[in-house]
């Protein structure tokens, strides 16, 4: 059985983490981007309505990022211990 990452297989991974880092990116500029937008808008009318998609969308990007952070980190963690079983054998 072949133990080893093929030239393709890594290719693939690699592509897998810089469009999920690139997703991530998007959705964060896309987040500030509309935040000042409906910032804007509210002060401008005298309200502070926009506090609340503001948090709650917030929210969603900090789960977005938490949940890229772990994607990443498991990877890391399955190469190590994949390179450790790899070793044993």
């Amino acid at each position: 059985m072949n133990n080893k990452y093929t030239e393709e297989e890594l290719y693939n991974l690699a592509k897998k983490r810089v469009a999920s880092k690139k997703a991530f990116k998007i959705h964060f500029t896309v987040y500030i981007l509309v935040s000042l937008l409906l910032t804007f808008i509210s002060l401008s009318n005298g309200s502070f309505w926009f506090i609340f998609p503001v948090v709650g969308w917030g929210i969603g990007i900090l789960a977005h990022k938490f949940a890229l952070n772990s994607m990443l980190n498991n990877q890391d963690d399955v190469e190590e211990e994949f390179n450790r079983l790899k070793n044993k054998l």
